[in-house]
């Protein structure tokens, strides 16, 4: 029961966060703060279970430690053969001069999974993320935890993560 005593749904209940957005694609010109034009301006915004915004965050954290310590590892590894200099392939996910490693990986897409579940508009159910849309970086799974901040938020500008983002948003 509400505080009106009228009945409501489990759904309804539950504490929610405001997931505010707003994009462009293009370049926007204003020529006066009086008139704009938004063809190219995306805005809108979800409402998300705060439950499944601490969850996504606190993947989010672990991921962010657990790449952390695999750079660390690298570093080290490569501090004592003395390698000063280390080639990287040209695809696949690296982290600052790492490769990540397939446990690493699986927690990488069930986190987008996740992100891309809570982001997704409309009606229908979508498909777990099978690659990784963007190059993993430290940076970039700092951008995603803040950006699932409830309290502060993020602004990512540019770059792939910003793409995936939007694909998911539109």
């Amino acid at each position: 029961m509400t505080a009106d005593g009228q009945g409501s749904n489990r759904a309804q209940r539950l504490p929610v966060v405001l997931f505010v957005y707003a994009y462009n694609i293009k370049p926007v010109k204003i020529i006066s703060i009086t008139s704009f034009h938004s063809d190219n301006v995306f805005c809108g915004y979800l409402w998300i279970p705060l439950n499944s915004v601490v969850a996504v965050r606190e993947k989010l954290s672990n991921l962010k430690q657990n790449i952390e310590m695999l750079m660390h590892s690298t570093t080290m590894s490569h501090l004592k053969s003395g390698t000063q200099h280390v080639l990287l392939p040209e695809s696949g996910s690296i982290i600052l001069g790492a490769v990540i490693d397939k446990k690493t990986e699986e927690m990488v897409k069930q986190c987008l999974s996740e992100i891309k579940y809570l982001l997704s508009v409309g009606s229908n159910q979508p498909t777990p993320i099978s690659e990784i849309p963007f190059d993993i970086s430290l940076t970039a799974i700092n951008n995603l935890w803040k950006l699932f901040d409830p309290a502060n938020g993020c602004v990512i500008t540019a770059g792939n993560i910003f793409n995936w983002i939007v694909s998911l948003l539109s």
